[in-house]
This record gives C-alpha cells, sequence and structure tokens, in this order.
C-alpha cells in the first residue's frame, strides 16, 4: 500500500517539474485527480499500519519487540513524527482540507511529504529488526562475544548518506538527458473536453 502512495505523490512531482522544466502545458485538473487518489491512498496506508502494529501487540511473544519498535530508540522518533505526522496526518489534512486540496502548490507539498514518510518506513522496516536482539534458541540461553541480548545502536553515516544522494543524482541527470534527447513527455497533458452530439 506505501508503494501506492509513495509513487503517486513521486508521479505527481515529476509531472510538475518535468513539464515545468520543459515548459510544456500541463492541465491542473490531472494533478487534481491524482490528488484525490493520493489522498485515498494515505488512508489505506495508516489503515494497514494499524492492522499491522495491533497484530503485534496481540500476539504476547512479539509484544517486547513491539514496544521496543514503537516506544524505544530513534527508530521510533522516526516512526512517529516522520511516518505518522510528517508522512500521513499532515498530507491527509492538506488533501481533505477544502482550502488546500484545490491548490497545486499545497499538492505538491503533500506529495513531497508523504515521499519523506515513505523513506521513514524503510528506515523502521530495516533498522529496529537488525538492532532488537535475536532470541535465537527459545526457552534456552545462548552466549558468545558477539554482544548477545545487547540492543544495538545504529545511525547513518556521511558516507551512507552521500551515496544515496549521489544514486538519486545519477538517476536525475539521466532523466534530464532524456528528456533533452528522447522524446518521453507528450507535448501537453491537457484534458478536452469532448462535447456530446446527439442522434
Amino acid at each position: 500500500a506505501a508503494a501506492l502512495s509513495s509513487g503517486t505523490g513521486l508521479m505527481i512531482l515529476i509531472l510538475l517539474g518535468t513539464f515545468k522544466f520543459t515548459n510544456r502545458p500541463l492541465d491542473n485538473r490531472l494533478i487534481l485527480g491524482l490528488a484525490k487518489l493520493l489522498a485515498g491512498f494515505i488512508l489505506i496506508v495508516l489503515y494497514f499500519i494499524f492492522i499491522e502494529n495491533l497484530t503485534r501487540l496481540y500476539a504476547f511473544g512479539l509484544r517486547e519487540a513491539e514496544h521496543y519498535y514503537l516506544f524505544e530508540g530513534f527508530h521510533s522518533k522516526v516512526f512517529w513524527i516522520g511516518l505518522i505526522l510528517i508522512g500521513s496526518i499532515i498530507p491527509a489534512a492538506i488533501l481533505f482540507f477544502p482550502k488546500t486540496n484545490k491548490s497545486i502548490p499545497w499538492i505538491a507539498f503533500a506529495s513531497l511529504l508523504v515521499v519523506i514518510g515513505v523513506l521513514s518506513e524503510r528506515y523502521v522496516i530495516v533498522i529496529p529488526a537488525q538492532t532488537y536482539p535475536l532470541h535465537q534458541f527459545p526457552g534456552k540461553e545462548a552466549s558468545s562475544v558477539f554482544l548477545d541480548g545487547a540492543y544495538a545502536n545504529y545511525f547513518i553515516s556521511l558516507a551512507e548518506a552521500a551515496q544515496g544522494v549521489g544514486i538519486v543524482a545519477i538517476i536525475g541527470i539521466m532523466f534530464m538527458l532524456g528528456l533533452k534527447l528522447l522524446e518521453l513527455l507528450p507535448t501537453e497533458a491537457v484534458m478536452h473536453d469532448t462535447e456530446k452530439k446527439g442522434t
């Protein structure tokens, strides 16, 4: 479900950016239609997040790990602030509020927040599972010199951040070259009203 919201949000941003960059006409009604889809996808994502975490709280053996996931460590802040607040609640409010859901700049801002929220979700999917101590042999005690039973700490390093920015930059350059050298975009994206002719 997150792919639906992030894909729609990213599509809105790319459409607005590329058509403005190439000075091609873009009908705002297309963006408004995508914004309605994005609003629905955000609600679907919130529903699945709620069900997923409720299921883990219901299972007795997973409650300790779920508490760690939701309330302990830096990743819990990424979950509540990055995914829930910035990536879901704020953009949903923008897209459902009548004074902002028809504004293209506000829609673009909400789309950006959704993309940030999905990146936060990817972080909280991977990192807590790697930092939470595994119980490889339930009911047994196992020990070694490799920090068994201890919580690990992880923060993104400068090299990892630079690598991510570099990958995005390379993709952006390839995309701009494609726009320049190949016909990747239509000359316009305009909805034409068709008149119904009586017979």
